[in-house]
């Protein structure tokens, strides 16, 4: 296979890859959308700090609700009058 019909597949690739490094670069100089990527970001954080007290939560809590549950199953409640 010649490489010089390989010519204008080239030169479309670098056409394209000067288009996609200017818009790439013109995303990273603009600062119109700072404010949305920053909720996302912190929002994305909260999930994420919620999600993690979860897993390490779930268990301590399971079982002290087990305890709770056999402590209140024993438990017996005496009828009040109020005559």
């Amino acid at each position: 296979m010649s490489f010089r019909r390989l010519g204008p597949f080239f030169k479309g690739f670098l056409t394209w890859c000067s288009i996609m490094f200017s818009t790439i670069r013109n995303f990273a100089i603009d600062e119109s959308g700072a404010v949305t990527v920053d909720w996302v970001v912190l929002t994305a954080a909260v999930v994420g700090f919620g999600g993690l007290m979860y897993v390490l939560l779930n268990e301590g809590i399971s079982g002290l609700d087990e305890k709770s549950g056999q402590a209140l199953a024993n438990t017996e409640v005496q009828a009040i009058s109020f005559d």
